[in-house]
């Protein structure tokens, strides 16, 4: 029975950490099911009686537990493996660093590559970013020049 109790555990975590590759909630709550299945069975065995109501606890704590252990570990190290790096953003910008980036567009050319109307995507310095035209619309393919950087907004003006 405790064969069953910890195969069942592991079905678990293993549907639970499939949960998020197909997600739809199905998986998630087979393996909550499978949880649920496992301290029934930890709690109801005749098989079990002579562990005792400590021992029976002591198993149920280990279920939640490894269940709850195995999905941290899981999220922890999965962006470390080859899928969930091709699955994860490995780059962050945030704080003065990122400001500091779009601080230096100013006054760079670029082209747009969507219309801007007034928001849209240019290309300044090789790279597409989102941009804002000053004023009017501008069209694909118009030269735009960066007039001011407003902390995560870069306002565009066609030349």
């Amino acid at each position: 029975m405790i064969a069953t109790i910890l195969l069942l555990t592991f079905f678990a975590i293993a549907l639970i950490a499939l949960e998020i590759f197909l997600p739809g909630g199905i998986l998630g709550i087979a393996g909550l099911l499978c949880v649920g299945v496992a301290l029934y069975l930890t709690f109801t065995s005749d098989d079990l009686d002579s562990i005792g109501a400590a021992g029976r606890g002591g198993l149920a704590l280990g279920v939640v537990g490894s269940v709850v252990l195995g999905l941290v570990l899981f999220l922890r190290y999965f962006q470390r493996t080859s899928v969930g790096k091709q699955l994860t953003h490995s780059t962050a910008v945030g704080g003065k660093d990122g400001y500091e980036l779009l601080a230096k567009l100013e006054g760079q050319e670029g082209i747009a590559r969507s219309p801007l109307r007034p928001s849209g995507k240019a290309e300044i310095g090789g790279k597409k970013i989102d941009v804002v035209a000053e004023v009017g619309l501008i069209d694909p393919g118009t030269p735009v020049r960066v007039v001011r950087v407003e902390g995560s907004r870069i306002v565009v003006r066609a030349v």
